[in-house]
């Protein structure tokens, strides 16, 4: 009782907010202090949203202040959400991203669609790339990037199709409205500033990057206290040479395993090591790669050794090879064996799969070599960390191989991807037994 009358005390926000009453099993869960997984998560997050806005009579648009205020609520009564001292930017940036995930979709709202075109006439503008900027000659204060907005503009029929027909689009069965809705991405530049407590970690990374011997202790504590304006520049999408020219240790896989446990509080090479392990015998097993060349090489391959650990090697390797052939995905897009690599998303090069005296396993970012690593767990761990950490838009033509992934990384069910047990009924796949 005392809750509900607290809440209904205050007609208008105040910095004493109130929690709302969260679903029994969130309850439990926050009574038991368990941390948290992906999917509880989103709940708690959609209903500080949902109470926010009824707080707020409605508005989407909270002031940095009251995100403040939620966040320092929530951390205050549940200390334990507070891991290694992130928990503040993390709740905050999840709690930030729903609000705009809520608001993408709307149409009808005139504060909403005001911020929407007021954000879109930034227009004709290029990006201002870092490259040029010495970081030992200036002392950085502000960075310009650009976001990507959606903004809704009423189009007549002969307007949208003198579009279509610029963008290459068939157009004869487009049924003839007198008012089509187009959603249109637009620039905004908005601007990251770098304090000089910020710029003095830049720098102390830099040269610590030089040195041989590393203090690690050092640099998780560093890279735990720059996360938000990390990933403020990343989410700005600030050009890739430019982040890992201020935090060079994203190139090691230790670092992108642990800003990806950091943002996601999943133990990315733990899960990847057991979706090999568990699913190698199915994957290799079925209909859709048992003539696959890499298939036919393992066969000749595992008929050389016989070292258990040798041949439970090979076949990690070659299920993590085989994935997006599994799938119906394109391969080049995952791993390129023995060849150049050709696209900008994160992609596997691997060298001599099958010879462990002599095979290399390399992650690609922008054409550029990333990282290399010892073996098909790390790259594949890696490769799925990558998407997550640089903020990279999974492709169209590899994203049932990487639902499958995160499924089972984020312990998701079924519902989360629905074309996914028919395709796995499809290609003979069945869960393993555990």
């Amino acid at each position: 009782m005392k809750h509900v009358l607290a809440r209904n005390k205050a007609l208008q926000w105040t910095k004493s907010y109130v929690l709302p009453e969260f679903p029994y099993d969130v309850k439990c869960m926050l009574a038991e202090q368990k941390c948290p997984d992906h999917s509880m998560r989103i709940r708690i997050i959609e209903f500080l949203q949902a109470d926010m806005t009824k707080y707020l009579e409605g508005s989407l648009y909270p002031s940095t202040q009251q995100y403040n205020d939620v966040v320092n609520a929530l951390l205050q009564a549940h200390p334990f959400l507070d891991e290694d001292g992130c928990g503040f930017f993390l709740w905050k940036r999840a709690l930030k991203d729903r609000f705009k995930y809520v608001r993408r979709p709307i149409e009808d709202d005139e504060q909403v669609m005001r911020n929407k075109c007021k954000f879109g006439h930034r227009r004709g503008q290029t990006k201002k790339s870092l490259t040029d900027i010495s970081f030992d000659e200036v002392k950085i204060v502000q960075i310009k990037t650009f976001a990507w907005f959606p903004v809704f503009v009423s189009m007549s029929y002969a307007a949208v199709i003198v579009l279509l027909v610029y963008l290459g689009v068939h157009v004869q069965a487009l049924s003839k409205e007198i008012c089509v809705g187009v959603e249109l991405l637009v620039p905004w530049e908005e601007t990251v500033c770098l304090d000089s407590e910020a710029d003095e970690h830049i720098n102390w990374f830099q040269q610590e990057y030089m040195k041989t011997e590393k203090d690690w202790k050092e640099i998780d504590k560093r890279m735990s206290q720059t996360l938000e304006i990390r990933r403020k520049l990343i989410g700005s999408r600030t050009p890739l040479k430019d982040i890992l020219k201020m935090f060079p240790f994203l190139k090691c896989p230790y670092q992108m395993f642990r800003e990806f446990q950091l943002l996601t509080r999943t133990d990315i090479y733990k899960k990847t090591k057991h979706i090999l392990e568990s699913y190698s015998e199915n994957i290799l097993t079925s209909f859709s790669v048992v003539d696959n060349p890499i298939n036919i090489a393992l066969q000749e391959k595992m008929k050389q050794h016989t070292d258990e650990d040798m041949l439970k090697h090979m076949k990690m390797t070659a299920t993590c090879l085989l994935l997006p052939d599994v799938f119906g995905d394109d391969p080049s897009l995952f791993v390129i064996v023995n060849e150049k690599v050709q696209v900008s998303t994160p992609v596997l090069e691997v060298k001599n799969p099958f010879n462990v005296d002599v095979c290399e396993f390399s992650l690609y970012l922008e054409k550029e070599k990333l990282t290399r690593v010892d073996d098909c767990v790390t790259a594949l761990a890696a490769l799925i960390a990558a998407f997550h950490v640089f903020g990279v838009e999974c492709p169209r033509r590899l994203s049932q191989t990487l639902n499958f992934l995160e499924t089972l990384i984020f312990d998701m069910h079924s519902p989360y991807f629905p074309s996914m047990k028919e395709k796995l009924k499809e290609v003979g796949f069945q869960h393993p037994v555990t």
